[in-house]
């Protein structure tokens, strides 16, 4: 039952199903463009769609093994398997193809930005210096130096 005080459903909630919110829209579309690859992955090395989970399950392997050597990202790979769950209601089906994925995370070099360089770090330290901000410049000029104690500098 509702509370006192509040509507039972939000205005305009409910023109939508339940299925159709169950993934944001921007997430569909990754995930329908990484099945789109997968079946053409599928067209290209000769293979029909698999007729059971367990078929499905070796074909999305191999797709990943392709993804692997071909230097695609764990997110296209992790897209395709969640999109070919959605939408085939195989949540939990392909078990061997979600252990590889697990595999990838564990082995994947993470993707980060470059270390800042010196002559960056004393150039946003001397823009923070003209601007009347004399604590801004401590951390930019702590973290471009090889030192690991951290400057007295907020006393």
């Amino acid at each position: 039952m509702p509370r006192a005080g509040r509507p039972a459903v939000a205005p305009g909630a409910r023109q939508q199903r339940l299925r159709e919110m169950l993934v944001q829209k921007r997430t569909l579309k990754r995930y329908l463009c990484a099945t789109h690859w997968f079946m053409l992955w599928l067209s290209m090395v000769g293979l029909n769609v698999a007729s059971t989970f367990e078929e499905l399950d070796m074909q999305l392997a191999e797709y990943l093994e392709f993804l692997w050597e071909s230097s695609q990202t764990y997110n296209v790979a992790g897209d395709t398997l969640s999109g070919v769950s959605h939408y085939t209601n195989a949540k939990r089906k392909t078990p061997f193809a979600w252990r590889l994925l697990g595999a990838w995370k564990r082995h994947e070099i993470p993707v980060q930005a470059p270390p800042m360089s010196r002559l960056m770090a004393l150039a946003i330290a001397g823009a923070a210096m003209q601007a009347s901000e004399p604590r801004l410049p401590c951390p930019f000029l702590w973290a471009s130096t090889a030192s690991c104690e951290p400057p007295n500098c907020w006393s």
